[in-house]
């Protein structure tokens, strides 16, 4: 639990962006940033975090200068690979949009943990939320402009991955209605509604599926792991983070019973259990969850053999392996590498 306003923070990476984007507009973001209270010059290291209460300072000073509330979404020009360090390279190398943005949901703590985010299935639609947390005078931690940057950066870069083309099916912004309302449907090139009760963005679910020519399931497994070892850091009385961490440590050694872990963590197994239960999870669960994502990983490889993407989980046997695969895929390992290649 994040108790002081300072500890909600934004990566380096992410400032740049704004920085360039305001650079973009016509403005001298030195002397914004100057105004806010933040030194751009000292702000070289890409590991950094910003305080989010100065950078949403900036982005509304920003928009008085510019004139022009829609002006965060050309924050997506701005935006490569590193800007999200580990995270935004495993974002590029993922295999499918869906793996993409299911990572986005887990670690986008890193990005911003001033909002909370996630990746649901609907009837008919994948959904990707923002919920943007409120500070103690009930106002929202997040600027309004910052979203409209970070959803074109992230639609930004799904047409890369995939294809320039690709819209979502819709948007949904809590932000007021601005004043030119057609900026944002012919970026997006979707439907998009304003003043609505969450921020969120709705994709198809075949194109969401379908691999990407440039994936690299390797570089995206380790870029992940490195994701998952900041967001620890990051939200250090987390639990369930650290227990994953050992879980990508231990998993290949066969060595995965709670006691060994306990042991690991430097707790009793009395007061893992009780932790973990106080977060709504338990041991087994982060266990399973942890193995379906990285066998889901490690099968688009096809440099891996199934007997060693087994070992990799610490399975003991092969059949275990397999039937715990059918149970998460609805098919065999062969059967659904199969399919991948069609």
């Amino acid at each position: 639990m994040i108790n002081s306003e300072d500890a909600y923070t934004v990566p380096a990476g992410w400032v740049l962006a704004l920085s360039r984007t305001l650079e973009f507009h016509g403005c001298n973001a030195k002397d914004i940033f100057l105004e806010a209270g933040l030194d751009l010059d000292k702000m070289s290291d890409s590991a950094q975090r910003i305080p989010v209460a100065p950078i949403n300072q900036i982005w509304h000073l920003a928009e008085k200068q510019i004139g022009s509330s829609t002006y965060g979404l050309s924050a997506h020009k701005f935006v490569g690979p590193t800007t999200f360090h580990a995270l935004g390279i495993a974002l590029w190398s993922s295999s499918t949009l869906k793996d993409a943005l299911q990572s986005l949901a887990r670690y986008g703590k890193v990005l911003n943990n001033a909002s909370v985010k996630s990746f649901d299935e609907t009837d008919d639609s994948w959904c990707l939320t923002v919920s943007v947390l409120l500070d103690g005078n009930n106002e929202p931690m997040i600027a309004y402009q910052d979203l409209d940057g970070f959803f074109s950066a992230i639609i930004t870069i799904c047409r890369t991955i995939y294809r320039q083309e690709y819209n979502p099916v819709l948007l949904e912004m809590q932000r007021h209605r601005p004043q030119n309302d057609s900026a944002h449907e012919d970026f997006f090139r979707c439907p998009v509604s304003f003043s609505a009760s969450d921020n969120r963005m709705f994709f198809d679910k075949q194109s969401i599926n379908s691999p990407l020519m440039a994936s690299d399931p390797d570089t995206a497994r380790q870029s992940v792991e490195l994701s998952a070892r900041r967001l620890a850091i990051l939200e250090k009385d987390n639990l369930t983070n650290h227990v994953y961490l050992q879980l990508l440590d231990t998993l290949p050694s066969g060595k995965i019973n709670e006691s060994e872990i306990a042991t690991r963590l430097n707790i009793t197994l009395r007061q893992l259990q009780r932790k973990l239960s106080d977060e709504g999870n338990n041991f087994r669960t982060i266990l399973d969850r942890t193995r379906k994502e990285l066998a889901l990983k490690y099968i688009r490889n096809t440099n891996i053999p199934l007997t060693e993407i087994s070992y990799l989980l610490g399975f003991t046997e092969a059949a275990n392996f397999s039937r715990a695969f059918k149970r998460w895929s609805g098919e065999s390992p062969g059967k659904y590498r199969a399919s991948l290649q069609d």
